[in-house]
């Protein structure tokens, strides 16, 4: 029983230890450069890493935050249903695993999708 105590609460830390770099760390990188006319030499492009929510602007809510969310908060079900009684409760439990792995399969849908390729690199 001590096992599964400590397990979920690391589990804790680290999905909100994760969430806090998604949307926080420099992990989203892009390049700019400038226009220039058709004649000219094009400037060297200058790529640098960006958090998400600086790719993402104002489009940051609902999708990616919602996941994020739930994705960072879902072990918090799993601590509750190990550390409220003797008895672990089952069901929070399993509820924790579906929304982690419900976020797990956004996750994938989220990084393919062609939005969030194409907001990465602009020209200026």
């Amino acid at each position: 029983m001590r096992i599964t105590r400590v397990a979920s609460v690391l589990a804790l830390a680290a999905g909100v230890i994760l969430g806090w770099g998604i949307l926080f760390g420099p992990f989203f990188y892009g390049c700019t450069s400038t226009a220039v006319a058709p004649d000219q030499t094009p400037a060297p492009q200058v790529c640098r890493g960006s958090s998400l929510i600086e790719v993402q602007g104002s489009d940051l809510f609902p999708a990616p935050l919602l996941w994020i969310l739930m994705w960072s908060l879902a072990p918090l079900l799993a601590v509750i249903g190990v550390w409220l009684s003797r008895r672990p409760r089952i069901r929070l439990i399993a509820l924790a695993l579906l929304m982690e792995l419900t976020g797990s399969s956004v996750s994938a849908a989220v990084s393919s999708s062609p939005l969030s390729s194409s907001r990465c690199c602009s020209s200026h």
